[in-house]
């Protein structure tokens, strides 16, 4: 491109940014284009508002609907309690051009319906999140967090946005697209991050290592210093974010569990995929003790409104979006503190009570406050006003994230929920208040007003303004008012309006009350305040903390300390005993001093020797032996720690040592091995002995070989001690190992080990003896050893010649197998698989008219019963070595039960195009063994040393070093051709059981044939 050319895409670029000053205030964009069913029309705004129930005393109001406003996704408050509302035009698409736009609506006489609209921007593109500060306007428009300054105030945009952040995922990462913008109490501006792919997000023009890595996270950014951070990591597609009146701060989720608490560092459960740390070890779970929803019965609770069931009761589904804790002041003050949340396919308002438990909060369920009754309603966000009242915006669809058959762009409502009828509130617009009257606004009771008071302070402090006024008053009011919230907003607004000193919060770490501690651990190691003696501060308290939430961030906070100052803080909370069964507190312990282990050895294992808490020695054990190539003697180190330990610590010690030996073969065991081995050759305990023989048999130790071998053989042993010995035998990959197994085939107790270790072994006798003993096995041995035979070509030849000869038939081979067989890379396999089992590889063009085919087939059948105990057992056969359905199948795809299986394209694109669209976390690799096996399945890296290989079946460990070459594909796990050898009846069966909404019984002769 030459100098002229790109002078003129710059100028092109700059006028797009800047013709939305000029902004159409029409009714009905053009962009409002329907692809819904035209027969699908959705009752009227006033129709459904009359179909709203909330409970008495409660009123609904329609505050704005269609055509006044369309596609609601998200909205914000400006100081004049007006609200700036996004319209998104551009999902699903989300294509170039799609353009969205920023609505403002005001209701003057506070009758609960908008007076005044008008339209600030119609040129925005992906609009996601929208907040207000700091003089413009703060919007998620993925790629990019941008802002639209408007300084001035005129509700006209004063330039072209600023691109502050690039770099968020858009075209993977679909409805689980970053979202939502909240201002925290700290003054941080707080966003959300979905699942399905992975960002690397930073400043425009920053090269890749300075940009931070962002997958299904909480983060936040400083409108001041333009600093970013992520705060958590995990679940699935958080949509919602607020906190309480102590800045305990949550967020709602999708699909794993509906709350969370949010605490900076975790590493909370995934729906899928892996961490960016393999070294987690224990991941964080929802602080809810429910679900809103039941794995039965799946579908009523999307389509069905007013048939009761047990979604009903349990709150109607697991979509929510959303997050609002109500800290208003027109609700009655019961529902003070309590979480609201809108639920998609419940078509209501759901409720959770959060209350202390343990060190940190539990989520009880609580009645739904307000239900739709419509099966259009689609709540998005809600959140309470300066009168109190609470705004619920409606996208207004019959489709969402996997249900979708169209989008009825034309419509959207805003409803605003009160109690009685609260009295007007006088004109408002904080941004002309004086500095006296909003540091008076921090003892309002309604938040909002505290919230924005706040912000406007921050705003004042950043431009320069003095502040020595406010920091007094703020400092009167912590000081002599009683009431611990109201001493929070004052040491709130003094932090982001630069009235706190280092000195000021070592001071405040002794005051009398845990929810004023915590926030000044909180604060202690942010950036404004740390210094060289901020971590011998922090671990001195510790050691005193008697409550367990401040012992929580204390752990917390571990994760922002610098690496060698770590460890005085993690020895003082590793002393409390109460503490060692906490669900937050001792992993988030674990997440602060992983990466400091291996840098101070010595300092870790003083930890691991004084800690009272167990879990924090075991993984610290584990942690220094996965790099055992690397630091040898650090595990020999370890090895004289054990020996000098009781029974008990020694258990938990070896018990690290062994899982992180896992994978491995054999090692030149370290000096203190042998001398500690036999000190406890003579241990009793038949769990540690069996430890102390799996890290033997690793340390080449023929003795515990010999022993594993004679447990392995003893069928008068439990089995499961048994399979443990095979198991241990078979990852050192011991001489004679392929014999022992081969031997043991028949042996019930144990050949659901011994058949698939025979992959392991590349040996000759392997196919003759498992194809002769094929005839006589149970069908989950059957398909064992079809597995086995698929994964060396010499071994594919021979089980193709037997189902030439019928020995094996040619619909045992699932297509995951054929797939197998073909990623074997050997063109006499793969001519042979064509020719006894059929084409493995389908072009799109035959896949695509083979989807219309099943679906005229489907569609032509609606009249035909179906069977559906047959189609379990197709499931059973076909899919649930992968997937869930009802709580029934594997975990390795994505959980079935609440997906969009009700709809019949849904079902057949997943089922006969399954590699169309392919989130990160399911696309396969092909590996290849130095000795000539091959395997099909999701790569991840479990240690330095050690790779795990996700397989349609099971998770294979493998040493790198035993890998010739990993071939990454865009393809999914699910093949194509899953429904070859299937008649139309059969495929009816399956797409009609895949489609229930319940789980059926399995008849005798169904249950047979899945097996």
């Amino acid at each position: 491109m030459n100098r002229w050319n790109f002078l003129l895409l710059t100028v092109a670029c700059s006028l797009a940014w800047i013709v939305p000053t000029l902004v159409a205030d029409e009714k009905v964009p053009s962009q409002a284009i329907n692809t819904q069913d035209p027969a699908d029309i959705p009752p009227t705004p006033t129709e459904s508002l009359a179909k709203i129930t909330v409970p008495e005393g409660f009123r609904v109001s329609l505050f704005a609907g269609e055509p006044d406003v369309h596609q609601p996704l998200a909205f914000s408050f400006d100081d004049r309690g007006r609200l700036w509302v996004v319209e998104n035009y551009s999902y699903p698409e989300w294509q170039p051009g799609q353009r969205d736009r920023i609505v403002i609506f005001e209701d003057r006489d506070n009758d609960g319906q908008f007076d005044v609209r008008k339209v600030f921007w119609d040129q925005g593109e992906q609009l996601t999140g929208i907040e207000i500060g700091f003089g413009g306007v703060w919007c998620t428009a993925p790629p990019y967090l941008i802002f639209i300054p408007d300084r001035n105030q005129d509700d006209r945009p004063d330039s072209a946005p600023e691109i502050l952040l690039d770099g968020f995922n858009l075209r993977e990462v679909g409805h689980n697209v970053v979202n939502g913008l909240s201002w925290g109490p700290d003054g941080w501006l707080y966003g959300r991050h979905g699942i399905k792919a992975t960002s690397h997000v930073g400043r425009p023009g920053s090269n890749k290592e300075d940009r931070l890595w962002m997958n299904c996270s909480i983060w936040r950014f400083h409108p001041i210093r333009k600093t970013l951070e992520v705060v958590t990591h995990g679940t699935t597609n958080p949509w919602g974010f607020d906190y309480d009146d102590t800045g305990e701060m949550f967020f709602t989720n999708n699909v794993i569990g509906h709350l969370w608490h949010v605490l900076p560092g975790a590493h909370y459960e995934r729906m899928y995929g892996v961490h960016f740390n393999p070294n987690l070890y224990q991941l964080m779970p929802s602080c809810s003790d429910h679900l809103h929803w039941d794995s039965v019965d799946w579908t009523k609770s999307r389509k069905v409104i007013g048939v009761p069931n047990q979604h009903d009761a349990q709150g109607g589904g697991h979509s929510h979006c959303g997050g609002m804790i109500y800290l208003g002041d027109n609700w009655p003050a019961k529902y003070r503190g309590r979480m609201f949340m809108c639920n998609t396919h419940g078509k209501r308002v759901n409720q959770d009570l959060l209350q202390r438990q343990g060190n940190g909060y539990v989520a009880k369920h609580a009645p739904d406050l307000l239900r739709a009754n419509s099966d259009w309603f689609r709540g998005v966000e809600l959140k309470y006003g300066p009168d109190g009242g609470v705004y619920v915006t409606d996208w207004t669809d019959l489709g969402e994230c996997h249900d979708r058959d169209g989008i009825h762009r034309r419509s959207g409502r805003i409803y605003k929920v009160v109690y009685g009828k609260p009295p007007a509130p006088p004109a408002v617009n904080l941004h002309k208040e004086s500095n006296e009257q909003l540091v008076r606004r921090q003892l309002h009771t309604n938040d909002w007003f505290v919230r924005h008071a706040r912000r406007i302070l921050q705003e004042r402090a950043a431009r320069g303004d003095s502040m020595q006024r406010v920091h007094y008053q703020l400092s009167v009011m912590m000081g002599e008012n009683k009431d611990v919230t109201r001493q929070l907003r004052a040491l709130w607004a003094l932090h982001v309006t630069g009235g706190l000193q280092e000195i000021d919060l070592v001071l405040l770490l002794g005051h009398e009350k845990e929810e004023i501690r915590k926030w000044i651990v909180r604060l202690m190691v942010s950036s404004r305040y740390y210094n060289d003696k901020t971590a011998a501060v922090l671990a001195a308290h510790a050691g005193e903390e008697t409550a367990g939430l401040v012992r929580l961030h204390l752990a917390s906070a571990l994760g922002r300390l610098e690496l060698e100052e770590r460890w005085l803080l993690a020895g003082a909370l590793a002393q409390y005993s109460q503490d060692r069964q906490d669900p937050q507190l001792v992993p988030l312990l674990w997440y602060g001093i992983e990466p400091a282990v291996m840098g101070d050895v010595p300092s870790a294992l003083q930890l691991a020797r004084q800690t009272k808490i167990e879990m924090l020695r075991t993984f610290i054990a584990r942690r220094i032996t996965v790099e055992v190539d690397k630091r040898p003697r650090a595990l020999d180190a370890l090895l004289a720690l054990v020996a000098g330990e009781g029974r008990l610590h020694q258990q938990q010690l070896l018990t690290g040592i062994r899982d992180g030996l896992q994978g491995r073969r054999q090692l030149a065991a370290p000096p203190n091995w042998q001398p500690l081995q036999a000190a406890l050759s003579k241990v009793e305990d038949a769990k540690m002995k069996a430890t102390i023989q799996q890290i033997g048999v690793i340390f080449g130790d023929g003795i515990a070989l010999e022993q594993l071998q004679k447990t392995a053989r003893d069928n008068k042993l439990d089995p499961a001690a048994r399979r443990s010995a095979l198991q241990a035998i078979i990852s050192v990959k011991a001489p004679g190992t392929a014999a022992l197994l081969q031997s043991l085939i028949n042996d019930r107790a144990v050949q659901g080990v011994a058949i698939p270790g025979l992959a392991t072994f590349d040996d000759a006798k392997t196919p003759k003896i498992l194809l002769n003993r094929y005839r006589n096995m149970d069908r989950p041995q059957k398909d064992d050893i079809v597995e086995v035979l698929t994964t060396r070509p010499a071994y594919a030849m021979q089980l193709l010649a037997a189902v030439e000869k019928k020995q094996v038939r040619r619909e045992e081979i699932s297509p995951q197998q054929a797939r197998q067989l073909h990623n074997l890379g050997s063109t006499e396999v793969r001519s042979e698989l064509s020719r006894v089992w059929g084409v493995m590889q389908v072009s799109s063009e035959q896949q695509q008219q083979r989807l219309l085919e099943l679906k005229k087939m489907v569609l032509a059948s609606q009249s035909q019963a179906a069977e559906l105990s047959r189609g379990r057992a197709l499931f059973k056969k076909r899919c649930a070595n992968c997937h869930r359905l009802f709580g029934e199948g594997e975990k390795i795809g994505p959980d079935l039960t609440g997906s969009g299986r009700a709809n019949l394209d849904y079902i057949l694109q997943n089922v006969v195009t399954p590699s169309a669209v392919v989130p990160a976390g399911y696309r396969v690799s092909v590996v290849v063994t130095k000795d000539g096996r091959v395997l099909t399945g999701i790569v991840r890296p479990e240690s330095p040393q050690v790779i795990v290989v996700q397989t349609a079946k099971e998770a294979i460990r493998l040493q790198k070093e035993d890998v010739d070459q990993v071939k990454a594909s865009s393809l999914s796990l699910m093949p194509d051709n899953l429904l070859k050898e299937l008649n139309d009846q059969q495929i009816l069966d399956l797409i009609r059981y895949l489609a229930s909404p319940r789980q059926v019984a399995l008849s005798p002769g169904d249950d047979q044939s899945s097996k």
